[in-house]
């Protein structure tokens, strides 16, 4: 069974990196999500490369993008969210994304929405969690995480994997 992570964002993080088809992964996550997509009328759209992979924790990876797509389907219903992801040719970076065509976000909760216990304080139920934890394991990747947003039109959330060899790297 793999080992825990250590989840203090610092940098230190013991992920056990191997290489991730980024596509099976998604549509694994996209399959899961399905039942729930379809609750809200939504459309599900995976628009990962086939041939792309990044070395990555591949759990870690999973709960990154179902953070991000649980949240987008939260958020937009009767209407559509795409996954996406490119490699970064100058880097040796991959970048996703999970856009939505929903709510948005107002522009003074996008500089918090990656806090710990930060929360939507017109919806019920959530901790708080989801998003740092997003941000935890993205820099645990040697990575970034980012939004993009505009009420009414939707939200577009962004983050990095690295593999440079030695970040976060258990042997």
């Amino acid at each position: 069974m793999q080992e825990e992570a250590n989840l203090k964002a610092q940098g230190d993080e013991k992920i056990k990196r191997r290489e991730v088809k980024l596509r099976e992964l998604v549509e694994l996550l996209v399959g899961d999500l399905r039942p729930l997509a379809q609750a809200s009328n939504l459309n599900l759209i995976n628009r990962v490369p086939e041939e792309l992979t990044v070395i990555a924790d591949a759990n870690m990876l999973a709960l990154i993008f179902q953070n991000l797509i649980s949240n987008a389907i939260d958020y937009t219903p009767n209407g559509e969210v795409t996954i996406g992801a490119k490699k970064i040719e100058e880097s040796s970076a991959v970048e996703c994304w999970v856009s939505d065509n929903g709510a948005g976000i107002p522009a003074e909760r996008l500089e918090k929405v990656f806090d710990k216990l930060e929360s939507d304080p017109d919806r019920i139920g959530g901790m708080g969690l989801g998003l740092a934890i997003v941000k935890q394991f993205v820099e645990a990747h040697g990575g970034r995480v980012a939004v993009e947003s505009e009420p009414g039109q939707g939200s577009t959330f962004r983050f990095t994997i690295t593999d440079k060899a030695g970040v976060g790297l258990e042997h």
